[in-house]
């Protein structure tokens, strides 16, 4: 009988801690869909390696907005990349964004994933080889690589504040033939 009374009591307790209040709706599948091509399209850069989507940061990230890259580039260090949303701002404001490593850097947004305010987006980075001294294949080389990012919403302003990255980076690098990274 103890048994039955928290079974019972179990999905209503659950429910009123993940359920939305009447003034915080839980994110709609097209809205996490906006939401995550708009963190995307922060990353992209034009055929200079500019970024091109520092407009975007303000009306998409949260002041406090935090990013852990997973991927090779921190090499395991789970301190975030980025720890606010200015250091984002600066980062694809500014000239070479892309690490001069490729230019014209864009995002396919393969699916997405929600349940209330976090999304899952499954994505393929594309962009193509620039000049740059560890870069050994072509300039103009086309670059393809995967990844899976987990993007935490505030329903009130519905600002992403934390986001996580996996992607296959060494595949990344691999393709680049980036000799500092692959070591030869």
């Amino acid at each position: 009988m103890q048994l039955l009374s928290i079974l019972i009591a179990l999905p209503l307790a659950l429910g009123y801690t993940t359920s939305p209040t009447a003034t915080e709706p839980c994110l709609s599948e097209p809205e996490a869909a906006n939401i995550a091509r708009r963190w995307f399209s922060i990353f992209q850069t034009d055929s200079q390696g500019n970024g091109t989507g520092a407009a975007l940061v303000d009306v998409t990230l949260a002041p406090e907005f935090q990013y852990t890259d997973e991927g090779a580039t921190t090499f395991g260090d789970p301190t975030p990349l980025y720890t606010n949303r200015s250091a984002v701002y600066d980062s694809v404001s500014s000239s070479g964004y892309s690490g001069a490593l490729v230019t014209d850097v864009n995002y396919d947004v393969l699916y997405v994933f929600s349940s209330c305010s976090v999304i899952g987006t499954r994505w393929q980075g594309n962009s193509k080889s620039a000049k740059a001294d560890n870069v050994t294949v072509p300039i103009g080389t086309t670059i393809r690589y995967l990844g899976t990012d987990y993007l935490q919403v505030d329903l009130t302003t519905r600002l992403i504040y934390n986001a996580t990255s996996s992607s296959d980076l060494l595949n990344y690098y691999k393709q680049l033939g980036d000799s500092s990274v692959l070591g030869g």
